[in-house]
């Protein structure tokens, strides 16, 4: 008996509680909601292809792989940095490309299993006409934006990533490492773009 009169106090008292036409949400978890903030770390691995070419000059491509880190300072924005780097896919290797970047991404739906987002980065970009001589290796600013979609699975995700790149002249004290015709002017800018696919782990 005095479970049943604890049960109808506990009960009345909800009720009390609760307007007329109230309705309490309860908390989205389970299947397609992810607690972003509670793994605010990262680490993505990805492969992909950079192309780039100055002026009046034909378009370079690269084959390439690229190492991320990021930290999510809100469900909506992550900073990253960024390494990469490969070889010249269509002239059997003979010119490498690097990148390294700084830059930060906006998630338009952080919390479900599909998301798309925004980036944009700066940094830097070097080619050497030869990978094993580093005489050759001309450095370059560069500013990234892009956009990318992730398929989120709790901690693991899939990833697909497009971003234009700008770059500009060479440093002057790089002018010298111009070796052969496959490097362009001094004064020449690039402009180009990265489209990759990948990995991140979220922790």
């Amino acid at each position: 008996m005095r479970i049943v009169v604890a049960f109808v106090v506990a009960l009345c008292g909800t009720a009390y509680a609760q307007a007329p036409g109230e309705y309490v949400a309860a908390p989205a978890v389970g299947p397609g909601y992810h607690d972003v903030m509670a793994d605010r770390w990262s680490v993505g691995f990805g492969i992909g292809s950079v192309g780039l070419h100055a002026p009046d000059a034909s378009p370079s491509s690269y084959a390439i792989g690229e190492f991320a880190f990021r930290f999510r300072l809100a469900p909506h924005f992550e900073l990253e940095t960024t390494l990469g780097g490969g070889n010249q896919s269509d002239n059997n290797g003979a010119t490498s490309v690097g990148l390294a970047t700084l830059g930060a991404r906006y998630i338009f739906q952080p919390r479900a299993d599909w998301n798309v987002w925004i980036v944009g980065a700066i940094g830097a970009l070097s080619v050497r006409s030869d990978p094993n001589d580093a005489s050759t290796q001309v450095d370059r600013g560069m500013a990234e934006a892009g956009m990318g979609i992730e398929r989120r699975f709790a901690h693991f995700a899939l990833q697909a990533e497009f971003r234009a790149i700008a770059a500009g002249a060479p440093k002057q004290t790089d002018a010298s490492a111009r070796t052969d015709a496959m490097q362009p002017a001094a004064s020449d800018t690039l402009a180009g773009a990265e489209l990759s696919v990948g990995a991140s782990w979220y922790f």
